[in-house]
């Protein structure tokens, strides 16, 4: 089974790449694997290059539950962009 690549907002839903696309595979960027922890308490994300080594970048927040299920996705979310941005994707 293949790892998903995180997608930086490509808008292919998903899918990969297609032909003729650009992707990390193409243009021989860097791949990661994100890793999302969403707890009662914290949200952590995270990002280790694909073929091993240190951690890229990380992220920490309070979860806020009381603000309902679409705050703490949209909060992910922002995380996972700010921590791509970081390394550069």
């Amino acid at each position: 089974m293949r790892s998903p690549t995180l997608d930086s907002g490509g808008g292919d839903g998903g899918r990969g790449a297609r032909s003729g696309d650009s992707g990390p595979e193409r243009t021989g960027a860097p791949r990661w694997i994100a890793g999302v922890d969403i707890g009662g308490t914290n949200l952590r994300v995270g990002l280790v290059p694909f073929d091993g080594g240190m951690p890229g970048a990380a992220r920490q927040e309070r979860t806020e539950p009381e603000k309902g299920p679409a705050h703490v996705a949209a909060r992910v979310a922002d995380m996972l962009r700010s921590a791509i941005g970081e390394v550069g994707q």
